[in-house]
């Protein structure tokens, strides 16, 4: 009897823990490997490429910061659960800074509050990645990504805003469209860090 209930027990307890680090650990290699996609690469390498006969600086610029941001992603499988958001802010601002050699248009706040606190990693990337894609880039102006973080009763809040076009909130969400980044984001929140995720369009 002692022995079927400590499997009983090992099976819901260890069990439920062993199966949520494998999704947890799966979660961040599927954002990792969406973050190292072979055209965003290429189009960074060719931006590198013309960039270096016209203007040099910028492009070995473009290229550190592309090295930074490859060398923070391989770094992400090392740290499963959480690293400084320091260093997970550094991440993005690599990121950010390639988007801004390649779209002119584009504009990045930081209101940073505060700071020494840890995160999944790899959390910022696909939040900031679909402003761009489908909200900055929808619009012909562009438009301004702001990151902000506050802390509130006990509670620490990271805030990804841009002025794009937004979504329609009225209409019903497209069931049959994976957002995969997004999904595994708010997922790895959930689980490592017992909070939540919003996204909304106002």
């Amino acid at each position: 009897q002692i022995c079927i209930q400590f499997f009983v027990f090992y099976n819901v307890v260890y069990g439920n823990f062993f199966e949520n680090r494998i999704k947890l650990e799966h979660s961040l290699i599927s954002v990792s490997q969406s973050q190292i996609q072979p055209h965003f690469v290429n189009n960074v390498l060719y931006n590198i490429k013309v960039l270096y006969q016209s203007e040099p600086e910028r492009a070995e610029r473009m290229l550190n910061n592309l090295s930074k941001f490859l060398k923070g992603n391989k770094d992400a499988f090392d740290t499963v659960s959480h690293h400084p958001f320091e260093r997970e802010l550094e991440h993005i601002e690599c990121y950010l800074e390639i988007e801004k050699e390649r779209f002119d248009n584009i504009s990045v706040v930081y209101d940073i509050a505060i700071k020494n606190f840890s995160v999944p990693p790899l959390i910022l990337q696909p939040i900031v990645e679909n402003s761009i894609q489908h909200g900055l880039r929808a619009k012909k102006s562009g438009g301004t990504i702001r990151i902000s973080t506050w802390e509130k009763d006990g509670k620490i809040f990271i805030s990804v805003k841009d002025d794009g076009v937004g979504f329609d909130v009225t209409k019903p969400k497209d069931t049959k469209r994976k957002h995969l980044g997004i999904e595994n984001t708010k997922f790895r929140i959930e689980k490592i860090c017992n909070g939540t995720m919003d996204v909304k369009s106002i």
